[in-house]
């Protein structure tokens, strides 16, 4: 039985999840769901902001949640939805910077963990030699 195989194969299975976990957190809960969402809205949102009291009127007829669920959803304040899309675009790059040093930095732990430990664990075997004797 080849010990060192097996760990290592089970460790790459181990990375291909973790990675594969990590992107589907950061879509969720990095930012990068609700920019989607909200950057195809964009150019109504737009719209919306420079129209007139009218129009705004005929488009929350058509629309009741626009001006109102963006506003919601980036935690805006007093900023312009652009400028909230904008914001959230940053947050969303640094949310990405984070989840991809996690992805990375936890299966290179434990690569080097594992690889630590078979040096050390083959350190206690008898070498060749010693069995003769």
């Amino acid at each position: 039985m080849n010990w060192r195989k097996g760990f290592f194969r089970a460790w790459v299975v181990f990375t291909v999840l973790w990675v594969m976990a990590v992107s589907a957190g950061a879509y969720v809960y990095g930012g990068w769901k609700t920019y989607h969402d909200a950057s195809r809205e964009l150019a109504k949102v737009n719209k919306f902001e420079s129209a007139s009291k009218a129009e705004k009127a005929e488009m929350r007829i058509k629309d009741p949640w626009i001006g109102v669920t963006y506003r919601a959803i980036f935690d805006c304040g007093s900023e312009t939805l652009t400028q909230c899309v904008i914001s959230s675009r940053k947050r969303m790059w640094a949310g990405l910077k984070i989840s991809g040093a996690i992805a990375v930095a936890v299966p290179a732990a434990l690569l080097a963990l594992g690889a630590t430990l078979a040096w050390v664990f083959k350190g206690f075997r008898q070498s060749k030699d010693n069995a003769r004797s």
